[in-house]
């Protein structure tokens, strides 16, 4: 395991430091909400950043891997769902959602500081995950998968793998309605039914675009051609 300083490394700590001050700040304003999915997805995110930094600077290989393996699907999931499922939201609602939060319809900030925030909470987790993916931690994921592939091949067992891509996207969303309504803390005029074929509509491209891109082997436009057949897709790295 490398104990050297890496581009990613140096990135995680700017973002979990980005991230855990702008927690602070919004709850000092009095702007999370816990009744809405939104925060749930942006506080969650920011404890599996703070854990992946602590897996990198504790060197844990066993915690980075199984981050990477089994938490980082339902970031990504619930990221950039979020981001998609807001914007049809507030077009359902005509931007009623969005103007309540303002002093101009009773809320208690200004329409550019709700503006702001709605920006950080609904697209900046999209960047600061890209921000990331691109620093070199896509590498890495695609070399844990392709790691696990191989096991789950070798025992007849690779749809449970493409399963749990699939369903733990949702199971945040699901904790969340246990307690919340998500028709009623996001409501539009139209049908609970044209609201849910929306949001499928949403879920499953990205889950199909992420799984592809972890785990095709032409992902890309240049390939390295193999050079055994019986290797595994991706070449190993141990960046932690």
């Amino acid at each position: 395991m490398k104990s050297r300083l890496t581009v990613f490394s140096v990135v995680l700590t700017a973002v979990v430091v980005y991230r855990v001050a702008v927690s602070i700040v919004m709850a000092a304003l009095g702007v999370v909400h816990l009744n809405r999915y939104t925060y749930w997805n942006y506080l969650g995110q920011t404890a599996f950043y703070a854990l992946l930094g602590l897996s990198v600077f504790a060197r844990d290989r066993f915690l980075y891997r199984n981050l990477t393996l089994f938490a980082l699907p339902i970031v990504v999931g619930s990221v950039f769902f979020v981001c998609f499922y807001i914007i049809a939201i507030l077009q359902l609602d005509s931007g009623d959602l969005f103007i309540a939060a303002t002093n101009v319809d009773g809320g208690s900030v200004s329409v550019g500081t709700a503006h702001t925030f709605d920006y950080i909470v609904h697209t900046g987790p999209v960047v600061d995950l890209l921000v990331l993916l691109a620093s070199g931690y896509f590498v890495d994921i695609r070399s844990v998968a392709a790691d696990a592939l191989v096991v789950l091949n070798k025992n007849g067992e690779a749809v449970l793998f493409r399963l749990y891509y699939w369903v733990t996207p949702v199971l945040p969303l699901a904790v969340y309605s246990l307690f919340f309504n998500p028709f009623q803390q996001y409501p539009t005029d139209a049908s609970p039914y044209v609201v849910m074929a929306i949001a499928v509509g949403i879920y499953v491209p990205i889950v199909l675009w992420y799984h592809a891109v972890v785990t095709t082997r032409s992902f890309g436009h240049y390939r390295q051609p193999d050079t055994s057949t019986s290797a595994p897709v991706f070449v190993n790295r141990d960046n932690v």
